[in-house]
């Protein structure tokens, strides 16, 4: 059996098979500004399955933020011959054999340990209709929010047959409230420049006297700026108090020059901040193609 997931692991690629369409890519499926929510139960034919796909579907239009996907172990064949295309709202990821229960680590337990009140309440009406459990350990159910690249962003493994998103709302909620919490991206120093040594923000002149030394920001206060930070208040720089003054010859010429000078700076300083704005967001996953894999498990062509 594999690890557990967690918050930040990264799901492998992989393809996959609904009733409908073979051989899909999931890393397709996957952003961070409307992530996946996978939510794993039995086979299509169980009444726990039924009850939760019927509750997605009737509210399937309240979920703006994430894109709903939901897992069965049922072959898609079978599916397609018994559900035309479309009455579904959302994607029916069929995995007959258990290969992604086993990669997730879905765990299965005995009827008595993951009973829940609402899951008597179903299969007792089930049985009504000639409806009979099978013998032996049954999958939990497991809840996956997954963002751009398969980054896990939030993993939730049920303790009862019943402890799961009951309907599409509450899975509006969990896919909200997680893009609610994320703070906005701040860089580091080792983000922007790790190998780069400190560049001077003005111009150095000669030493300054001792007293007007003291004054100088410490270090670090130029960049917490440069960052969006206010930076601590400090004495104007002494290049500004003592200017130099143009000669006297020639006073058109300096300032023109003077000019040329800061023009000539400025555009440095923007060259030089063009690669900082293309780090955040710049995630680079290994990726490993299952698609024979499951061909073969799924029987698919």
């Amino acid at each position: 059996m594999n690890q557990r997931f967690r918050e930040g692991d990264v799901i492998q690629r992989f393809s996959f098979d609904t009733p409908y369409h073979p051989a899909n890519d999931f890393y397709s499926l996957c952003s961070d500004e409307q992530p996946v929510c996978m939510v794993f139960l039995r086979n299509f034919g169980h009444p726990i399955t039924r009850h939760y796909i019927l509750a997605y579907a009737q509210d399937h239009a309240q979920l703006l933020d994430a894109r709903l996907v939901v897992v069965v172990r049922s072959d898609p064949g079978t599916l397609a011959q018994n559900i035309p295309e479309g009455v579904i709202p959302f994607t029916i990821l069929c995995d007959p054999e258990g290969v992604l229960a086993e990669y997730f680590a879905q765990q299965a337990v005995s009827g008595w340990r993951g009973r829940s009140g609402e899951s008597a309440r179903i299969l007792r009406s089930a049985k009504k209709e000639g409806f009979r459990e099978e013998k032996g350990p049954q999958p939990l159910p497991l809840t996956l929010l997954v963002g751009e690249g398969g980054r896990v962003l939030y993993v939730h493994y049920g303790r009862t047959f019943t402890d799961l998103p009951e309907n599409s709302a509450a899975v509006q909620r969990v896919s909200r409230a997680w893009l609610d919490a994320q703070p906005p991206v701040v860089l580091t120093p080792a983000d922007i420049a790790p190998e780069q040594p400190e560049q001077p923000v003005a111009p150095i002149e000669p030493a300054a006297p001792e007293s007007e030394q003291a004054a100088d920001p410490p270090e670090g206060a130029a960049m917490d700026e440069a960052f969006g930070q206010p930076a601590p208040r400090q004495e104007e720089p002494t290049w500004q108090e003592t200017p130099l003054a143009p000669p006297a010859a020639a006073p058109e010429d300096f300032a023109q020059a003077l000019r040329a000078e800061e023009e000539d700076r400025s555009a440095s300083m923007e060259d030089e901040a063009l690669p900082f704005q293309m780090i955040p967001g710049q995630s680079e996953e290994p990726e490993v193609d299952y698609t024979a894999a499951l061909k073969e498990l799924f029987g698919g062509d």
